[in-house]
């Protein structure tokens, strides 16, 4: 398959590291991370790509909102045969479809970096059953791959999966804070933490199931959540709405 990557940045990288035995072409301007991936062609520029006469079987837009709509002439003129898939926040299926109607949205998360992103996707009215294989091949080293019915579910669960990772690291940074305020050095608290999270992902099963079977009745952990819980949901509940009130917001200031 040949891909054209348009920004390398933290998504970028990551797309970049998963793909293997993809033929890619690369517009980064600073060719800063060039030297890391030589499987990869690199040029600095659109006009640059265009000498090469590249033509891929997907686009992948990963920059900024407003690099990309200085690239939609290059992308009008030469890749109307290509699959354009967007990681790009906020940006509509309906603003892509300028010149090729075959289009993919996909939000990804930070955890992209590690393979283990949920990759929300939202593909548009004309892309056909082999575009959608073609996603999941692209994607198959990067996480899960969710496929959505509407660009209002995507925005939704957004909130929850492409912000997700913050939460996250936030009740990290939380554990870690009460940990060493028990007298442990900050580097083994961290393992510790790292380890709890890890270890508790992995445990297959039901995980209101899971949380019971350690909750035993009249324990300590009963009486630590029937704290956690009422606060716990009240406050992410309220911080979900919060998130995509901001997100219609940023939003209708993109397109």
């Amino acid at each position: 398959m040949k891909i054209l990557l348009l920004g390398c940045g933290n998504i970028g990288k990551a797309l970049l590291s998963a793909w293997n035995g993809e033929e890619v072409l690369v517009v980064q301007p600073s060719m800063s991370c060039a030297a890391e991936f030589p499987q990869a062609q690199f040029v600095s520029d659109l006009d640059e790509a265009a000498k090469l006469d590249f033509q891929p079987d997907v686009t992948v837009c990963a920059v900024k909102p407003q690099v990309f709509n200085r690239s939609v002439d290059y992308l009008a003129r030469h890749i109307r045969n290509s699959l354009l898939v967007s990681v790009m926040a906020g940006v509509k299926i309906k603003r892509l479809e300028f010149a090729n109607n075959r289009v993919v949205r996909i939000m990804p998360n930070i955890a992209i970096k590690v393979g283990h992103s949920v990759n929300l996707s939202v593909a548009g009215k004309n892309v056909t059953p082999n575009d959608v294989e073609a996603i999941d091949a692209v994607l198959r080293r990067a996480g899960l791959t969710v496929w959505l019915k509407s660009e209002e579910e995507l925005d939704r669960l957004t909130s929850i999966f492409g912000s997700g990772p913050a939460y996250v690291f936030m009740l990290m940074e939380m554990l870690i804070a009460e940990t060493v305020s028990c007298g442990i050095d900050e580097k083994r608290a961290k393992a510790m933490a790292r380890e709890l999270l890890a270890g508790s992902a992995m445990i297959e099963g039901d995980f209101r199931q899971l949380r019971e079977s350690v909750t035993s009745k009249g324990g300590c952990t009963e009486v630590a959540l029937s704290i956690l819980q009422p606060g716990v949901r009240k406050s992410l509940n309220e911080a979900l709405r919060a998130s995509l009130t901001r997100l219609g917001e940023l939003d209708e200031n993109r397109n």
